[in-house]
């Protein structure tokens, strides 16, 4: 075997994606897309997390219009209370966060 045509089955391999558990599929794109993708991947995310990432969350809020339509009053009642504390404890922290700390030689 030539050694050109040994580093390309090299280069190969080491680029498949190889799962006995998950089916793949091979996905073709063009250069620019491709660094499209990369510049959105996060360290140590795969591009399959990124695709997911990117297509998952993607609901419109209009699927929700009534999700509460049946619920309790007191059901709304306390979730409301709930996440007006949480409100209030986060905006408190953000206060503590971003106060103007002495730097070293100031009183």
């Amino acid at each position: 075997m030539k050694r050109n045509h040994r580093r390309r089955l090299s280069a190969l391999n080491n680029c498949a994606d190889i799962s006995t558990f998950v089916p793949v599929r091979t996905v073709t794109l063009s250069k620019d897309a491709y660094d499209s993708l990369a510049a959105l991947k996060h360290e140590g995310e795969s591009f399959s997390e990124v695709v997911r990432r990117l297509t998952g969350s993607q609901v419109l809020l209009s699927a929700y219009v009534g999700a509460w339509s049946g619920a309790p009053k007191e059901r709304i009642a306390h979730v409301r209370r709930y996440l007006r504390t949480m409100d209030r404890a986060s905006r408190q922290k953000l206060r503590r966060l971003t106060q103007k700390r002495p730097t070293h030689g100031e009183p």
